[in-house]
């Protein structure tokens, strides 16, 4: 992952936590590990993008969702249970 995160009061992002989220006050668990420079059919075969620690970060779904789609407009269409199974969302 990144270099340690921390807020400007010096304050270390717990492991396990999204980083977005401990930035902003708040402590959520992360669920997804995000390619901060995303992956493209143009730098895949790039293993300073695919594999760098430093092009890496913890994200919860939301942040996740917010970095892929903020302001897109994108709906999700379906969302998953506890087991992994699909759940069509109206």
């Amino acid at each position: 992952m990144r270099s340690t995160v921390r807020t400007l009061d010096g304050r270390i992002c717990p492991p396990g936590m999204c980083e977005r989220c401990f930035e902003r006050g708040k402590l959520v668990p992360a669920e997804i590990v995000h390619h901060i420079t995303h992956i493209t059919p143009e730098n895949i075969n790039d293993p300073s993008v695919t594999l760098s620690f430093g092009n890496l970060m913890r994200v919860c779904r939301d942040c996740h969702a917010d970095l892929h789609y903020g302001g897109s407009g994108y709906t999700p269409r379906v969302s998953f249970d506890e087991n992994g199974r699909v759940i069509p969302l109206a």
